[in-house]
């Protein structure tokens, strides 16, 4: 069984969990549309286009299909409403997406559809506005007093919160944060609505709680882990222990059946006044998932066994009570790995040496026009690239016989440059300098380059159809060179 973790974001953790409960029976990919650490904790992983990007679910579907994925795990909430969409196409491919229905996801995403839902259901929740007049009128007439909380109404990860003590602070939040979404990929979800992309809500006093809320894959209920949450981070659990409380519990019931969705529901509360007061919820793994695991419950597994038709096992959810847990600063070093392999070629980055560099640039020089040994000292062009430039590289048994290199550190431009692109003949049309440039672009993105710039001959016209095909376009032509741009 091979499992795809998409939008996997800095949740290397899951990627952990996920091949502990495979037991070497399957791999775990991961995949993100930047490079992040814990893409290098799966077993391999993918950088995508944009979850915007229509080119995205194709992209997918032809990973999916070349990896022989059987699971696809949402791991960000838009990401989840985009697949949930396209349940039927992947089921086609016999590949299974683990979310919520796409009403489901409507609710959980839109903290409007949040709030009527809640209501509806007869849940407390603070009491939530759509304009600065309606909240003013609800202050006028005592219903709910200062501070308020003004928020995005598709928002997440606590970006753009602003507390308002005052009349002035609430008109200044509002119309500020109507201008920061659009800013932000927040801007994506909030097109929908741009007059009301902002909520306004009453501010809860208490303490605050997080359950996950587990059902199995058919979507019936389980139970409910509840955690109280003892600090928190840029709206991350920080610090957390388990516990035991009957009306939490009698919650995570009632909200399973309510909606549609598989494996966890992530839900935020507060219990003030010895009322519960639901503020949110995320159909997915959220952040204080970790906090239930530590405490014993390896949802992750169960979710294998599920899929390979085995029984609900209560011993691999219940939580043991009163553990307490907390998320550390571990400070890593923060280096790009390539893709592991195609077609039997290892790749790396900046292995080689300057003379293993050279001698793959000579054995290569006759290929260009004029030669590369006759252009430039190449010698010295392999120290330099060694010293202080980017190279891909693709092995075989050993023997470099492709490259891309080039530069990226030119930060006033933000602007990177390849200087060769080349594979041994012998090695070539089997797709090996696509996926070295594919693996150049994504490294140079972790060093903060915009554009990247390259010029080839004017007659080399299969390597111009590939750099068209990997999106750059031609910005400069001349009589022999061509000058071709890439925006990252």
């Amino acid at each position: 069984m091979n499992i795809l973790l998409t939008s996997a974001g800095r949740r290397g953790y899951l990627c952990r969990y996920f091949k502990d409960a495979l037991h070497n029976s399957g791999k775990v990919f991961a995949a993100n549309s930047q490079y992040t650490q814990a893409l290098t904790l799966a077993d391999d992983y993918v950088i995508t286009p944009l979850i915007f990007n229509p080119d995205y679910i194709p992209f997918l579907q032809k990973f999916v299909a070349k990896n022989q994925i059987d699971v696809i795990i949402p791991l960000f909430d838009v990401d989840g409403y985009i697949l949930s969409k396209e349940q039927e196409r992947f089921a086609a491919q016999n590949v299974k997406i683990i979310t919520g229905s796409l009403e489901t996801l409507k609710i959980c995403n839109d903290k409007w559809a949040s709030y009527k839902f809640f209501t509806e259901k007869k849940i407390n929740t603070p009491r939530t506005f759509l304009s600065v007049d309606d909240c003013q009128k609800a202050i006028t007439t005592g219903e709910i007093n200062f501070p308020v909380i003004v928020k995005p109404r598709w928002g997440m990860g606590s970006l753009g919160i602003y507390t308002a003590e005052t009349p002035t602070e609430l008109e200044v939040f509002f119309q500020k944060l109507q201008r920061e979404i659009f800013t932000t990929y927040l801007k994506h979800e909030s097109a929908q609505d741009k007059t009301h992309c902002v909520i306004i809500q009453e501010k809860i006093i208490g303490d605050e709680f997080g359950l996950d809320v587990i059902n199995d894959l058919n979507g019936n209920y389980v139970l409910t882990s509840a955690k109280r949450k003892l600090a928190l981070r840029a709206g991350e659990t920080d610090v957390a222990i388990t516990v035991a409380n009957p009306d939490l519990e009698e919650l995570g019931k009632q909200l399973s059946g309510s909606l549609q969705y598989m494996a966890n529901l992530d839900v935020d509360c507060f219990i003030s006044r010895q009322k519960i007061y639901v503020l949110e919820m995320n159909c997915r793994f959220g952040g204080q998932y970790p906090f239930s695991h530590l405490a014993g419950v390896r949802l992750t597994d169960q979710i294998v066994r599920w899929l390979n038709n085995e029984a609900t096992d209560l011993s691999l959810l219940t939580p043991k009570i009163g553990v307490l847990a907390g998320k550390e600063i571990t400070p890593v070093r923060f280096e790009f790995q390539t893709s592991m392999s195609v077609n039997g070629i290892s790749l790396a980055i900046k292995k080689a040496t300057h003379a293993e560099l050279f001698d793959f640039y000579s054995r290569v020089s006759s290929d260009f026009s004029p030669p590369l040994l006759e252009r430039v000292n190449m010698a010295d062009v392999a120290k330099k690239i060694v010293n202080a430039g980017i190279s891909i590289e693709g092995y075989s048994q050993g023997k470099l016989v492709g490259v891309v290199s080039g530069y990226a550190n030119d930060f006033a431009t933000a602007q990177a440059y390849i200087n060769i692109v080349a594979v041994e003949k012998q090695f070539r049309k089997q797709g090996i300098a696509k996926l070295l440039l594919q693996n150049f672009i994504t490294c140079v993105k972790c060093h903060g380059m915009k554009t990247i710039l390259l010029k080839t001959d004017s007659n080399n016209t299969s390597a111009i159809a590939l750099y068209k095909k990997m999106g750059f376009s031609i910005t400069q032509k001349g009589a022999s060179k061509i000058t071709l741009t890439l925006a990252l």
